[in-house]
C-alpha cells in the first residue's frame, strides 16, 4: 500500500539530513507544510511547501504562490520521487489555500541547473520560466556562505485558483 499524507516537520527534517538531500532541512520563519509518501509503513519520500521568498515568483505576487522547497526520496525509493511531487501537485495549492486563506494560481520548483536539467517537472507538466542565477539556498549557520549558481524556475499554472474551501485540511482526516 502507498500513501501520501500531510506530515511533521521533525520527521521531513530528518528525512531531508539523513538521505542528504543538498539543501539540507527546511528552516526559518517562511509559511511550511509537510507531506510525506509512505511504502506500507515505511517513509519513501517527502515534499515541502513554503511560501517564496520573494515579493513576486514568475510574475506572481507571492501570495498566489506554492513552493516546492524540497522533494526527496529514500536511496532504496528514489523511484518514489515523481510519485511524490504528482501527489504534491494534485494537493498543494487547495491545502495552501484552506490553511493559509490564500487564492493560488500558481506552484514554482526551483532545480539547480547543475545538479539536474529538471526533467521530472518537465515531464509532469510543468513549463520552464527562466533560468538565471540564484542563491544556493538553504541555510547557512555554521557553512560558507551561500554560493550563487544557476537555476529553473518551473512553474505549474492551475486551470482554477485553489480558493479556501474549508478551515484546514487537517480537521477533515
Amino acid at each position: 500500500m502507498i500513501s501520501f499524507r500531510p506530515s511533521i516537520a521533525a520527521q521531513c527534517n530528518t528525512a531531508l539530513e539523513e538521505w542528504g538531500h543538498y539543501l539540507g532541512p527546511q528552516k526559518g520563519p517562511r509559511m511550511v507544510l509537510w507531506y510525506a509518501v509512505y511504502v506500507g509503513s515505511e517513509l519513501a519520500s517527502v515534499a515541502v511547501s513554503a511560501a517564496p521568498r520573494g515579493a513576486t515568483c514568475a510574475g506572481h505576487d507571492w501570495r498566489e504562490v506554492v513552493e516546492l522547497a524540497r522533494l526527496c526520496s529514500a536511496p532504496d525509493h528514489r523511484d518514489m520521487t515523481r510519485v511524490c511531487l504528482r501527489c504534491w501537485r494534485k494537493v498543494a495549492a487547495q491545502h495552501w489555500a484552506d490553511r493559509y486563506h490564500k487564492t493560488i494560481r500558481i506552484l514554482a520548483a526551483y532545480s539547480d541547473s547543475t545538479r539536474h536539467p529538471g526533467n521530472i517537472y518537465r515531464f509532469d507538466g510543468w513549463r520552464l520560466h527562466d533560468e538565471k542565477l540564484r542563491g544556493g539556498g538553504g541555510q547557512t549557520c555554521g557553512r560558507l556562505p551561500q554560493t550563487v549558481a544557476p537555476k529553473k524556475l518551473w512553474v505549474y499554472e492551475l486551470a482554477e485558483p485553489a480558493m479556501t474551501k474549508q478551515l484546514s485540511w487537517e480537521a477533515t482526516q
